[in-house]
């Protein structure tokens, strides 16, 4: 199942994340034991420019999908963009069904657009 985020430009994170909770609620609801959401899915009609919503990891965006996996038992993937001191990453984070963070994957071959942005590879 496949949803469009982008919108009017008036998005902001907290309005994707909230946006987002039906439909993983609907997937677990329908059995599934991870639910994978879209690459930069935090910043989705928020901002072309990944680098100026970065976050830590564990942050506002792990901390609030980590406490809806605990709530519906499962494991959610959600992609964002991750500050780590001066670096930033387009990073895929699993959280569990416990509320924890179980690991995350910094994208290591990047498109010319997110190099420019300023992100960098995960090596």
């Amino acid at each position: 199942m496949h949803h469009n985020l982008s919108g009017d430009g008036k998005n902001t994170i907290e309005s994707n994340r909230q946006k987002v909770v039906p439909l993983i609620e609907e997937a677990a609801n329908k059995g599934a034991d991870l639910v994978v959401l879209g690459e930069m899915v935090s910043c989705k009609g928020v901002t072309n420019i990944f680098a100026e919503e970065a976050e830590s990891i564990p942050g506002p965006t792990t901390d609030f999908y980590a406490a809806i996996a605990k709530e519906i038992d499962c494991y959610i993937v959600v992609g964002l963009p991750e500050r780590d001191g001066n670096e930033v990453y387009n990073v895929s984070v699993m959280l569990g069904p416990q509320g924890e963070l179980v690991g995350k994957y910094r994208k290591v071959t990047l498109p010319r657009e997110e190099i420019q942005q300023g992100i960098s590879p995960g090596y």
